[in-house]
């Protein structure tokens, strides 16, 4: 497809990098995060394709960590069909993914990201097609190569690529990759779990249910529209507040696949911009000041806390729980999914790696296993015998706590069994 050699004229967010919008897509922005997404005019009956614009945020580490933890958040919920591609396209590091999502939506999907200054920012281009992606890659590899990165970042700066024969630049291997990383793919590092003296405590849990309206990229349920949103707000003892999606159904979700005993309000890289902000109380009424969008005002009413049009309940802590059953989730092809706890805090599990990716993205991760468990700040944290250690997002179903029916693990419903 050729490019038109007079792009719209040059956009740029707040405090991150400047941008041409190529002719003939349109452009929507989500006024409450920010959110970028272009779409090509023209496309066909059922074909999805778009450019995600997400917002800077701060980041501390290298250009290839920010990298890699974009690639994690987009892929950590799916399975890859064949090896991502890696390479660099101007001043950014780009990976492509051929992944089925949970629900079974292929997507062919290419992260772009850079990192300068104390920041980074990522942009996606999202196909459901292949032929979709070989039409309009061209498109977008042209729209970043054109982007300005200011060179000033913190740390060694990598070494060039080399321009491959596919005319992408390869990215260097770095030597010395985490265990979790191998040198041609993008696997999931498990977070380290926070112990009790480095946590900051949590002085409020609050969680809220309702229709909210909001703007998506997922290619799922994409656009400006009003979801049925449930919500968690956690106000820490330093000051911080975040924001989170309780199911995280949209890949442009704040949500923490790993619930948040791996979560340090100190490290707002750990955080990002669009879920973070900071919350004072004075005589009854918190307000909290968000990086992204407007602020917050509650009321304490009794237990729970008041917003305008909102009401916010007490999210209950389940520290400690030690439960005892079988609990399977039975997917449509292959064995099911189990894990086996004990009040002892004893645990077996057998296909429980793919709630975490599966082998392809997190290799770590025992595919059969036992260890010790413990629950903690909403988190499932298994303590493999391996040594591997493994927080997974845990919400508890209906009925008595400490005898759930079905639990709910980074999305996925599991099922008390016999």
């Amino acid at each position: 497809m050729a490019i038109s050699g007079a792009p719209l004229s040059a956009v740029q967010q707040v405090n991150s990098l400047a941008y041409d919008v190529p002719e003939g897509w349109n452009r929507a922005v989500d006024p409450n995060t920010g959110v970028v997404t272009l779409v090509p005019r023209g496309l066909p009956f059922g074909g999805i394709c778009a450019v995600s614009v997400f917002t800077a945020e701060p980041f501390s580490g290298s250009a290839a960590a920010f990298h890699d933890e974009i690639v994690r958040r987009g892929t950590a919920a799916s399975r890859l069909m064949e090896p991502p591609q890696k390479g660099a396209t101007g001043g950014f590091l780009v990976t492509g993914v051929h992944q089925v999502m949970s629900n079974g939506l292929e997507l062919w999907n290419f992260i772009y990201t850079a990192r300068w200054s104390d920041r980074g920012q990522a942009l996606m281009l999202s196909t459901n097609t292949a032929d979709l992606a070989q039409k309009y890659l061209p498109v977008a590899d042209a729209m970043v190569s054109r982007i300005a990165v200011p060179q000033v970042i913190a740390g060694p700066s990598a070494p060039a690529p080399e321009p491959s024969s596919a005319g992408v630049a390869p990215v260097p291997v770095a030597t010395a990759a985490p265990p979790c990383l191998r040198p041609n793919g993008i696997e999931l590092c498990p977070k380290p779990v926070l112990s009790a003296a480095e946590a900051v405590p949590i002085v409020g849990a609050y969680i809220s249910a309702g229709p909210q309206t909001s703007f998506s990229v997922d290619p799922r349920d994409p656009g400006v529209k009003s979801r049925v949103t449930t919500t968690i707000l956690l106000l820490f003892g330093n000051g911080v507040a975040v924001r989170a999606s309780a199911m995280g159904k949209n890949i442009d979700d704040n949500y923490w696949a790993e619930g948040f005993a791996t979560l340090d309000p100190r490290d707002p890289s750990q955080i990002g911009a669009r879920a973070m902000g900071h919350w004072t109380e004075s005589g009854g009424k918190i307000s909290i000041n968000w990086q992204i969008g407007l602020p917050t005002a509650l009321t304490r009413d009794g237990t729970n806390l008041m917003e305008e049009y909102n009401r916010w309940t007490p999210y209950a802590p389940i520290d400690g729980l030690r439960l005892d059953g079988r609990y399977q989730r039975v997917v449509p092809f292959g064995p099911p999914w189990e894990i086996t706890l004990h009040r002892d805090g004893r645990f077996t599990s057998s296909g429980l790696n793919n709630t975490m990716g599966g082998a392809t993205i997190n290799p770590g991760f025992p595919e059969q296993g036992s260890g010790s468990y413990e629950i903690m700040r909403w988190s499932l944290v298994l303590r493999f015998s391996t040594g591997f250690v493994q927080s997974i997002n845990l919400m508890l179903g209906q009925g008595d706590p400490a005898n759930p029916q079905d639990l709910v693990l980074n999305g996925h419903d599991y099922v008390r069994s016999p």
